[in-house]
């Protein structure tokens, strides 16, 4: 972790990615990528998912955008590259869904979001 990464800074980050409009979300993640590069596509689509207004599908995309997927040659050379470990280094995420997302959020479906941000 390196010496200036507080991690009430990565929530705030974070925060402003929840908590974004639809507009602003590929700025938002944009900045959180450019302060984290060590952020994952996993993290990245667990984020999103929180958001509760996208599904799986189009969450992982948006994040592919961003960070490529952990399985591709690209995100092996640039996790290498890497100098400095952020919080989010220390972040692990399991490849299950989202269990905080409301069932068949995005794609139409009832239920709320638990996202507390959501303008539900």
């Amino acid at each position: 972790m390196a010496d200036f990464d507080s991690p009430f800074d990565a929530l705030a980050v974070l925060a402003e990615v929840l908590r974004g409009d639809e507009e602003m979300l590929s700025l938002d993640i944009g900045n959180l990528v450019k302060r984290y590069p060590d952020v994952t596509h996993e993290q990245l689509v667990c984020l999103l998912l929180l958001r509760g207004d996208m599904g799986r599908n189009d969450a992982k995309d948006t994040a592919a955008e961003f960070v490529a997927p952990a399985d591709s040659a690209d995100s092996r050379a640039n996790r290498s590259n890497i100098h400095a470990r952020s919080i989010l280094s220390q972040v692990q995420v399991t490849s299950s869904l989202n269990p905080f997302a409301a069932k068949d959020a995005g794609a139409g479906g009832g239920g709320a979001s638990m996202n507390p941000f959501s303008k539900d």
